[in-house]
């Protein structure tokens, strides 16, 4: 198993792929369906143990309905036993099957050496590396060939310019070289995209637009399965 050092998102991809690859030749009887919820439920709560460094050994029993060595923080059946039910598994049902729960045990248990810890308690996240290549990209947009022109350079410089002191880079680099005051419309455009950079960005931590976001996703997944479903083998 390879693994880029301390990137959670590939980490999860790895996961993911591999429970992809069991789900092909995994066909035991008398389990549960290794369906893309369910592979879509354990991806998630991997991606959870990773960032809270903590908890990687439940994930298994608890989606098999043993709760022994759950947290109460988090796990709704210490909570109410009578009445959970799982959120996100099929029907709000135990997962059932040795052969599935040992399966699973096997590559979860993988993650859990000292080798593939080490790599993964950095828990470093390239977003915000793609988010700067994404700023850079509306500067310096490939669909243009602007790498032999001399404009290049400073399209590049705009995107971290941007990052670091917002939509202002501009007009603060007019007064630092140049002592040219920015105008008054451009103050006010500057002033209306870095509130709604500022918006956006706390609109997109609520557990409101993360539960919406996951939800569309998972509607869009079921839509593609019913379309794979009915088109048939091709």
């Amino acid at each position: 198993m390879v693994l880029r050092n301390g990137l959670t998102l590939f980490i999860t991809r790895s996961l993911n792929s591999r429970l992809y690859k069991l789900r092909e030749r995994f066909k035991g009887p008398n389990c549960s369906v290794l369906s893309s919820k369910v592979i879509n439920y354990v991806t998630k709560c991997f991606s959870y143990c990773i960032n809270q460094n903590k908890g990687l050994k439940n994930i298994v029993p608890h989606a098999f309905g043993d709760h022994s060595c759950c947290d109460n923080a988090w796990c709704g059946c210490k909570q109410n036993p009578a009445a959970y039910k799982h959120t996100e598994l099929p029907y709000g049902k135990d997962l059932f099957g040795d052969s599935l729960k040992k399966a699973l045990t096997n590559i979860l248990d993988e993650y859990s050496k000292d080798i593939v810890v080490n790599k993964l308690a950095p828990c470093k996240d390239s977003q915000r590396n793609e988010s700067l290549n994404s700023t850079i990209g509306s500067k310096n947009p490939k669909t243009h060939i602007y790498g032999g022109s001399e404009s290049n350079n400073f399209r590049v410089a705009c995107g971290p310019a941007q990052t670091n002191l917002g939509y202002d880079y501009f007009g603060k680099t007019l007064k630092a070289l140049f002592h040219i005051e920015p105008g008054y419309y451009h103050n006010i455009h500057t002033s209306a995209m870095d509130r709604k950079v500022i918006c956006d960005k706390q609109r997109k931590r609520t557990k409101a637009f993360k539960r919406s976001r996951n939800q569309l996703s998972q509607q869009q997944n079921s839509q593609t399965l019913r379309r794979q479903a009915n088109a048939g083998i091709t």
